[in-house]
């Protein structure tokens, strides 16, 4: 049987704009795993008769136990900062761990540089995404009405090999800051 990890990704399920003054911001956002597919990927692991009952419990456990958690976005014209706010995390919990965004990331839009900050490679550039906006979907996120964007990362797998991985993003031209949540950004307003 096979699972499909894209989907135990954490969802973006809410943001909050504190905007300081023109064109400074702080945006919050909060990732969980998002619920349908936690269901659909626990009842297909718990289907496997290669796996033994402790583990599958463990898992199951794990996943339905886990805790948000709360990362920022500090914007100042041109820059960006993106980390994990790790003083809103709950400490008597699990929290969601490898499965999200642990990296903390720099960008700056007019020198259009990117950088990760990695634990095991310091920093390390990364290429801005192709977004593709020609889809024309639209949905209502809060207050906002926010257009979709697509884009295909290739990433490096800890088996050893490369893949592509499709990625949407929901931004809001009425926000326009070219920024989002770790390197989503360079979309023409603020990624939900």
């Amino acid at each position: 049987m096979k699972y499909n990890f894209k989907y135990l990704l954490f969802v973006l399920l809410g943001c909050q704009v504190y905007t300081l003054y023109s064109q400074q911001a702080i945006v919050r956002y909060k990732g969980e795993i998002q619920k349908t597919y936690q269901d659909s990927f626990v009842v297909a692991f718990e289907q496997r008769k290669d796996v033994p009952m402790h583990v599958k419990q463990r898992l199951s456990n794990t996943y339905y136990s886990a805790l948000p958690e709360f990362f920022e976005l500090r914007i100042s014209k041109n820059e960006s900062y993106y980390f994990e706010d790790e003083s809103l995390d709950n400490i008597e919990g699990y929290n969601i761990g490898s499965l999200s965004p642990i990296s903390d990331y720099y960008t700056n839009s007019l020198k259009v540089l990117m950088i990760e900050y990695t634990s095991s490679f310091g920093k390390v550039k990364r290429v801005a995404l192709d977004w593709d906006l020609s889809s024309g979907d639209t949905k209502q996120i809060g207050d906002y009405t926010c257009f979709k964007a697509t884009a295909t990362e290739r990433l490096f797998s800890r088996q050893g090999f490369y893949y592509n991985r499709d990625v949407v993003a929901w931004f809001t031209p009425e926000i326009p800051l070219h920024f989002g949540p770790a390197h989503y950004s360079g979309l023409p307003g603020l990624v939900i």
